[in-house]
């Protein structure tokens, strides 16, 4: 969608992209190089701390592996019969959390090598606009077309560092992105990089006015929908993409259903004909669950075109079984977004992410983030911004 994903930059022979050639990035760009220049900063991207929640729970997590292995191998030494469930029990806890182990170790290398070209980053701001070079490409944005800043909420804990959190730029529609997600290489923390960020753009000056709603407009609601969906949004019409990861959150747990009842089939020895049948059986249903909420998730998805929801200078519009519901901004009384924490074997306790929609009759609609391709947060000050009038006036996508 073009809403989605940023617009394609030409390139040098090296191969790295470049930000639209305009008289305002040159300066930038300058600064960038090591030339002084009055009214802009710059900084440099530094490799952040990698002790951070995230990290300790990848840290933990082969520990957490070894002992059960190692439970699991001692009672299995002292186990008495062929066919005896705690052993069972835990040989596939000890199978769990060594997956666990895999795949968060595995998450922290992919941060880890991420993480090493952080110094090969830097930004370049001033009320003309940002610049923002990263090893492979080079961004640009005008400062008019930032709508706002914000850092993700995350769960407070006592014992480790919270988790890193990128700095979120929300632009307008017709950038061709509809946020920046900025990684945080350039300060301690992202909430002091926003506020720095904010004092020199001028953000921090806008006003929090609701603007007279605008009138309806003349094609109906299904129609806008079915539009942007085939790929053709109107000029100030923010195409919000589905998202895929709701894939991850699926009851794949019960696949460890399959590794006891061949573990059980396979120790089970002269028994062994016994069990095959009542094995297969089990092992089929423990099979169909995930590929039923599979089937489910997926013709839930396909009412929405392709699509999570279209945010026009009039309303809101989602797509559901029933057809296009549409909510004008003046009629929200709230867009929140909250944490959940949910629980899974395989990567233990984290953080889900609902967008709360609220209206004046009472409604409430609840967007998982899974089904978001854009963090909720953006969703939310795209709301705020087109219900205080802020993208209704033509722009050049220049």
């Amino acid at each position: 969608m073009n809403a989605a994903h940023p617009k394609t930059a030409p390139t040098t022979a090296r191969g790295h992209a470049l930000a639209d050639e305009r008289p305002e990035i040159a300066p930038l760009r300058d600064a960038l190089s090591g030339r002084t220049s009055p009214g802009i900063e710059v900084v440099r991207g530094a490799p952040p701390n990698l002790l951070d929640a995230d990290a300790a729970r990848a840290l933990s997590a082969p520990f957490l592996a070894g002992f059960m292995v190692a439970a699991a191998v001692l009672r299995e030494q002292i186990a008495h019969t062929q066919v005896d469930v705690l052993p069972l029990l835990l040989r596939t806890a000890a199978f769990a959390f060594c997956l666990r182990a895999v795949i968060l170790i595995a998450a922290f290398a992919r941060r880890f090598v991420q993480d090493r070209s952080a110094s090969a980053h830097a930004l370049a701001f001033s009320r003309e606009g940002v610049l923002w070079q990263t090893p492979s490409s080079e961004r640009f944005v005008r400062r008019e077309d930032v709508l706002a800043l914000c850092v993700p909420a995350v769960r407070a804990s006592r014992l480790v560092p919270q988790a890193r959190r990128p700095l979120l730029m929300i632009l307008r529609p017709h950038t061709g992105a509809l946020h920046w997600s900025i990684p945080p290489y350039f300060a301690a923390s992202s909430e002091i990089f926003s506020a720095r960020l904010k004092r020199t753009l001028g953000l921090a000056e806008e006003g929090a006015q609701v603007a007279t709603p605008p009138p309806p407009p003349p094609e109906p609601a299904s129609e806008r929908y079915t539009r942007a969906a085939r790929g053709q949004p109107g000029p100030h019409e923010a195409v919000v993409p589905e998202g895929h990861a709701y894939l991850g959150r699926g009851p794949y747990g019960v696949l460890l259903g399959i590794v006891f009842a061949l573990d059980a089939l396979m120790s089970s020895g002269a028994q062994r004909a016994l069990l095959l049948q009542p094995v297969l059986l089990s092992c089929l249903l423990a099979l169909a669950m995930p590929l039923g909420w599979l089937w489910l998730m997926r013709r839930k998805a396909s009412a929405r075109l392709g699509i999570a929801m279209l945010l026009t200078p009039e309303e809101l519009l989602v797509r559901g079984k029933h057809g296009v519901v549409s909510v004008p901004y003046h009629q929200l009384t709230e867009v929140e977004v909250r944490l959940k924490d949910i629980w899974s074997p395989f990567v233990g306790t984290y953080t889900a992410r609902n967008l709360l929609i609220g209206t004046q009759d009472g409604a409430t609609m609840n967007f998982d983030g899974g089904f978001l391709g854009v963090p909720p947060e953006v969703i939310a000050e795209l709301c705020a911004a087109y219900r205080r009038g802020r993208i209704t006036v033509p722009q050049e996508a220049g």
